[in-house]
């Protein structure tokens, strides 16, 4: 009988075991489980209001974000500590590839910051490029004036569209910042009969903003 119950008693022992780890190992799964569906949130949440994820501080992320407005365009972007950036623009003769010089140079520090970009007319009728960069306190501007003959080709029926750039259309872009970043090549296309249009390869109007690295003097500063 003294047998017997210390039988009982350890099996009742091991079955509490068995059953809070059963209890332990379903909490477990549940908040596992809850995990996953909140990670699920904020990724759409993330998605939805165009927000970086900057948990890989090695890269520069970007990401495109609405604007409703004709001609402005604007990136969530992030510079990684240690690495810097121009912003450059030009609006005039652009290739389908290469990068011009003499381009407009706004700074872009490390950090996380909005760019937005545009090329509109101001209240005195004429065509202006704007940058703005914004990044906590800091803040970068440029405006240059762009000349009526270089926006000709805008707004006429079938003589537009962007050929290339990080559209709101595409989710978060990373790069490992040792080249160029094409924001934006907008350039126009050429309609030589109703309804076809084709990209001419040769240089031809249109505006790119790109973010250039800033190479690093190899001596020391002072």
């Amino acid at each position: 009988m003294r047998f017997s119950l210390k039988t009982m008693l350890v099996g009742a022992i091991v079955l509490t075991l068995i059953a809070s780890n059963l209890f332990t190992s379903w909490h477990l799964f549940q908040a596992q489980q809850l995990v996953r569906v909140q990670q699920m949130e904020i990724d759409a949440l993330r998605r939805e209001l165009r927000s970086l994820d900057t948990s890989d501080r090695k890269n520069v992320h970007v990401i495109a974000m609405e604007t409703n407005q004709d001609m402005v365009w604007k990136w969530r972007i992030f510079i990684p500590p240690g690495k810097k950036f121009n912003l450059k623009s030009m609006v005039g003769t652009i290739s389908d590839r290469s990068f011009p010089e003499g381009a407009m140079v706004t700074p872009i520090e490390p950090g996380e910051g909005v760019l937005t970009c545009s090329v509109t007319r101001n209240a005195g009728g004429d065509w202006d490029q704007d940058v703005r960069y914004v990044s906590g306190a800091h803040v970068a501007t440029s405006t240059l004036k762009v000349f009526d003959s270089s926006m000709a080709w805008y707004g006429k029926q079938g003589s537009s569209t962007t050929s290339g750039s990080i559209t709101t259309s595409m989710g978060q872009q990373s790069f490992s910042g040792e080249h160029r970043i094409e924001l934006l090549r907008f350039r126009r296309w050429i309609q030589d009969q109703p309804n076809v249009k084709f990209a001419p390869t040769e240089s031809t109007d249109g505006i790119l903003f790109w973010l250039e690295p800033v190479e690093r003097s190899p001596f020391p500063d002072g």
